[in-house]
C-alpha cells in the first residue's frame, strides 16, 4: 500500500511542479513584455527629444539667415539712390525665401520620419508582446494538460499497486489480450 501512495504522491508533486513552472514562465514573459515596452517608450522619448533638438537647430539657422538677410537688405537700402538695387534685392530675397523653404521642409521631413520611426518601433514591440503572450498561454495550457495526464497516470498506478488489485488488473489485462487475439487460450485466465 505504501508503494501505491508513494507513486500517487510523486505523480501529484510532478504535476504541481509542471503547473508552477508554467505559471513562472508566463509571469516571466509578462515581465519581459513590460521591460520591452519600457525600453521602447524610453527610445521613443529619446527620438522625440532628438527631433526637438534638430528643430531648435533649424530654427536657430533660420533666425541667423533672417538676420543676415535683414543686414544685407539694410545695406542695400542705405546705398545712394544712384545705383539700381532692384535686381540685387530681388535676387537676395529669392535666395532667402528658397533657404527658408528648404529649412521648413527639412523640419517637416524630420518630424514625419521621427513619428514613423516611433510608430514602427512601437508596432514591433506590440506585435512581439502579443506573440510572446500567446506562446506563454499555449505553454501554460499544455502544462496543465500534461499535469492532468500525469495525475491520471498516478491514479492508475495507485490503483494498480494498491493491495489486491494487482492480481485483478493482471487478470483483466490477460482477458483483454486474449479477446484481441494476442494470446491463445490460456487456462490461467479466469472467465
Amino acid at each position: 500500500m505504501s508503494l501505491a501512495i508513494a507513486a500517487g504522491a510523486v505523480s501529484g508533486l510532478q504535476a504541481i511542479g509542471q503547473i508552477q513552472n508554467a505559471r513562472f514562465q508566463a509571469d516571466l514573459v509578462a515581465q519581459q513584455n513590460k521591460d520591452r515596452m519600457r525600453e521602447a517608450e524610453f527610445s521613443a522619448t529619446e527620438k522625440e527629444l532628438e527631433l526637438e533638438r534638430n528643430r531648435l537647430n533649424l530654427a536657430i539657422e533660420e533666425r541667423e539667415r533672417m538676420r543676415a538677410a535683414n543686414k544685407t537688405i539694410g545695406n542695400l537700402i542705405a546705398k545712394p539712390l544712384t545705383v539700381d538695387i532692384t535686381p540685387v534685392y530681388q535676387s537676395h530675397v529669392a535666395d532667402l525665401v528658397e533657404d527658408l523653404t528648404i529649412i521648413r521642409t527639412d523640419a517637416q521631413i524630420m518630424a514625419k520620419k521621427t513619428k514613423a520611426g516611433i510608430h514602427n518601433l512601437m508596432s514591433n514591440v506590440y506585435a512581439q508582446n502579443r506573440v510572446d503572450t500567446s506562446m506563454a498561454k499555449a505553454n501554460r495550457q499544455a502544462s496543465y494538460i500534461s499535469a492532468a495526464t500525469q495525475l491520471a497516470g498516478g491514479y492508475m498506478n495507485y490503483q494498480y499497486l494498491s493491495a489486491g488489485s494487482a492480481t485483478k488488473n493482471m487478470t483483466n489485462q490477460l482477458k483483454i489480450m486474449d479477446n484481441v487475439g494476442v494470446y491463445g487460450k490460456d487456462p490461467r485466465v479466469l472467465k
